[in-house]
């Protein structure tokens, strides 16, 4: 008999430390959604994070952001309460030399340049919480350096280089019709050219010592930014990847130009990407590429780029109906 309340007791005890200890499973928030969430390195030590296009049942009374590096699993794992802006999306800028350095083999302080996770939580008016959106941000450094050791016959010698790479992105109208006005206007094909440079300093020649950015992925507001999803064992691709058109070497430049892969959809193959009919009159109509494989003795470089249209107009503004008789 003893032994059955010890029993008891133990199995009571047990089940209250369960309680304390397991820690309870993460649910998606049932008053707060998000069609779009973005996170966009900003600069060599700083990223932002932006969530918009909510849909909310009950009000929101905050959100937060849980950020963490996979360097450091989730040891420098900070939660911050995002900004609200005045459109009705939320962000906030992470310093990750500020938040997230993590200590090498040799003691020494330096934030992750690679993958960062993300979750948003949300709190709506009736406290009630939740998991809103997660995502994810590849961390590529635009600027790296590489040392040099050389000997003359008499001393040696130690050179630092530097280099870095640039984008200059340009949307340009992909068909005739559509460069009638000064507006570009929905449904038509639009081509994205990135012009890309590596720049090294000293005598670091391009032939031997550089290569020009060689791939890029871009996406687009229609699909949230983001890459694609997962249907029915299905997957659907909503980003556009882009081909080099070619290198070319001066002196201390690598330069290319990166064009969008042919599109399947196009009458001619042409390397357009075609802008929704719905999109709306007098809006921005911004994409957001990330350019990377570029090498230099000091590694990969990769940076992001951004470039905006004004849609104002639809295709179906220059389509005309000849009656013949």
């Amino acid at each position: 008999m003893k032994y059955l309340q010890w029993r008891h007791s133990v199995m009571c005890l047990m089940c209250l430390l369960g309680c304390f200890l397991v820690p309870a499973p993460v649910f998606a928030h049932d008053t707060i959604s998000a069609n779009q969430i973005m996170a966009i390195q900003d600069s060599e030590t700083t990223f932002t994070i932006s969530i918009g296009h909510l849909n909310v049942e009950n009000g929101i009374d905050h959100l937060s952001c849980k950020v963490w590096s996979a360097a450091g699993s989730q040891d420098d794992m900070k939660t911050k309460t995002m900004t609200p802006n005045g459109n009705g999306s939320y962000s906030y800028t992470v310093d990750m030399e500020r938040d997230h350095s993590v200590e090498d083999v040799v003691k020494v302080k330096r934030y992750d340049k690679g993958i960062y996770y993300i979750e948003i939580y949300g709190v709506d008016n009736g406290g009630v919480t939740g998991l809103v959106d997660s995502t994810y941000i590849v961390i590529r450094a635009d600027a790296n350096e590489w040392i040099r050791h050389r000997y003359d016959g008499s001393d040696f010698y130690v050179d630092t280089f530097r280099a870095i790479l640039t984008v200059t992105p340009e949307i340009k109208n992909g068909t005739q019709e559509a460069n009638s006005g000064a507006s570009f206007k929905s449904g038509y094909g639009y081509a994205l050219n990135l012009n890309t440079t590596v720049a090294s300093t000293g005598d670091a020649e391009a032939d031997k010592w550089l290569a020009g950015a060689q791939n890029a992925s871009t996406v687009f507001p229609e699909f949230n930014f983001k890459t694609g999803v997962t249907t029915n064992g299905s997957f659907n691709q909503f980003n556009r990847l882009s081909d080099c058109m070619g290198i070319t070497n001066n002196s201390n430049l690598s330069n290319t130009v990166l064009e969008l892969k042919t599109n399947p959809f196009s009458a001619s193959s042409a390397r357009v990407h075609f802008t929704p009919l719905w999109f709306p009159d007098n809006t921005e109509y911004t994409v957001y590429s990330e350019v990377f494989d570029a090498w230099t003795p000091g590694g990969m470089l990769g940076t992001a780029t951004t470039n905006s249209v004004n849609i104002d107009g639809t295709v179906y503004d220059d389509w005309q109906v000849n009656n013949k008789k």
